[in-house]
């Protein structure tokens, strides 16, 4: 066998050795690893549920508030619009506010967008106008076009 060969095993064997060790350690830590991973993303899951839980508890509170807002009970469009207009910049987690009438008819918008819009066939609205409680719902925005969580209050 020549020097060459013999180093080149040596090396070999220098290498390959870590690598085999490495390797059984990650097979006999991976269900450990796998159970740790499995606990972090529940945690991340409850807390997320949890966040969003209570976001929905303060849309709620302040939908139960703006519906006691004599600015809303009013058939002048433009002036409900702009009270939600001005509620809207005080909060801006919130993609719009609207007034829907009891046919499903957008009254008034805090986007202020002049659009006709129907939104009686969403179930949110059904099941708000069933039930006169809060319903949810993830719809894609009427006016806005994006990915919303509805909430729907009963005035």
């Amino acid at each position: 066998m020549s020097l060459r060969t013999r180093i080149l095993l040596l090396v070999l064997l220098a290498t390959l050795a870590p690598a085999v060790a490495l390797g059984l350690y990650l097979f006999e830590n991976r269900e450990h690893d796998v159970d740790e991973a499995k606990r972090g993303l529940g945690a991340l899951a409850q807390y997320a549920a949890e966040n969003l839980d209570n976001k929905v508890k303060g849309t709620v509170q302040l939908l139960h508030g703006l519906s006691r807002a004599p600015d809303i009970d009013t058939l002048d469009k433009a002036a409900c619009s702009a009270f939600l207009a001005e509620v809207l910049g005080r909060y801006p987690q919130y993609t719009g506010l609207l007034t829907i009438t009891p046919n499903g008819d957008l009254h008034c918008d805090s986007l202020r967008s002049g659009r006709k819009l129907n939104v009686s066939a969403r179930d949110y609205f059904k099941q708000t106008r069933a039930s006169l409680e809060p319903a949810f719902d993830v719809v894609f925005g009427g006016l806005t076009g994006i990915a919303v969580l509805q909430v729907a209050y009963p005035l």
